[in-house]
């Protein structure tokens, strides 16, 4: 698909610029080279105006000048402003007029912006400075050239504190003094920008596909290890020896410490499901090794085979609250003090200093 550029700017010589204009008579070249060079580089252009005070209509001369290629000239302008260029018949079949019926130049200028492959501005002031500013905060690649002053340079000045996809040689390159060969180049560091930013945003969406595949499967892990914790008590029940059913009491709430941990897991932002399910083992172990301690620490004859099915009904739901917070439980208890800071206060007799001899 091809590469969508919008260019903005103004160098009217009626007109006072802040910061200053600077080389008014090189601006016009400047900018049918641009136009000649986005066209050489297979990419549509989209302008805004006609009017010879702003950089559009040179731009376009020299797109529409370029002999290679098929590529557009898509003109946005309010509804019902006659749009109008100085080229042949047949030149003119590639320029495309998209109205906008919100009837203000405002809306289609900036509305441009947020779906432009690519910003080139040059010159230009309050609306060009702010249309710049916009792009470098949306993260669109941006060409700035700061050798002609204007918006353009604030824009180039706010490009390099952010940078973006814009590699250090891109912003010397923008900052330096207008020659024959800095459209080539300017138009070659805008489309590198625009890979780099495609890479970037086809990384992102590996890495959303990654995370929605761990979450999935840390999801599908928990589900299977939580029904496996509820037929532990099941199977309990369907046996009769003393043996089957102190198994079920040990793997049961490990089983659903493991479900637990692994469905934290998937609400997590970085996570791993092997340390989820180890975590859960360990949370797992830990609930019911000092539950079942406690008990028989009051009654030893608590681990018979009937005892060992009604403590399943209480040590695997409380394996999966072990599995499901042990984290947030640990972290607490480490900052917690073993004993209180007043209780460690030195007695009235430790206070007092050694005995003085008589």
């Amino acid at each position: 698909m091809r590469p969508t550029i919008v260019v903005l700017g103004s160098g009217d010589r009626g007109r006072i610029y802040e910061p200053p204009l600077k080389d008014r008579a090189m601006i016009v070249s400047a900018s049918r080279t641009i136009g000649y060079e986005l066209a050489v580089a297979g990419c549509d252009l989209v302008v805004f105006s006609s009017d010879a005070a702003y950089v559009e209509k040179d731009v376009v001369e020299g797109y529409l000048a370029a002999t290679v290629g098929d590529g557009r000239v898509i003109v946005r302008a309010p509804h019902g402003v006659a749009v109008g260029f100085d080229t042949s018949p047949e030149a003119a079949e590639r320029i495309q007029v998209e109205p906008d019926p919100a009837g203000d130049w405002e809306t289609s200028y900036y509305r441009s912006v947020f779906g432009a492959d690519g910003i080139i501005v040059i010159g230009g002031g309050r609306s060009t400075r702010i249309a710049g500013v916009i792009a470098v905060a949306v993260r669109i690649p941006i060409v700035a050239v700061a050798a002609f002053g204007a918006g353009a340079s604030i824009v180039w000045q706010h490009l390099c504190r952010h940078m973006n996809d814009a590699t250090a040689d891109d912003l010397h390159l923008m900052g330096r003094s207008w020659t024959d060969a800095s459209a080539n180049r300017l138009v070659a560091s805008l489309l590198a920008q625009r890979a780099r930013r495609q890479a970037a945003q086809e990384a992102e969406q590996k890495a959303r596909r990654r995370d929605t595949i761990r979450r999935a499967g840390s999801s599908l892990a928990g589900a299977t290890a939580l029904s496996l914790a509820a037929a532990s008590i099941l199977l309990a029940y369907m046996t009769t020896g003393i043996g089957a059913a102190l198994a079920c009491l040990l793997v049961g709430p490990i089983l659903g410490a493991i479900g637990g941990a692994l469905v934290r897991d998937t609400a997590e932002a970085y996570s791993s499901l092997l340390w989820s399910a180890a975590r859960g083992i360990g949370a797992g172990v830990l609930a019911t090794t000092l539950y079942v301690a406690s008990q028989l620490l009051t009654n030893e004859d608590t681990l018979t085979a009937e005892s060992a099915r009604r403590l399943l009904w209480f040590v695997v739901p409380m394996g999966i609250a072990a599995g499901y917070t042990f984290d947030l439980v640990y972290a607490k208890l480490r900052r917690v003090d073993v004993l209180p800071n007043e209780s460690l206060q030195p007695t009235s007799t430790d206070a007092a200093g050694p005995p003085v001899a008589d």
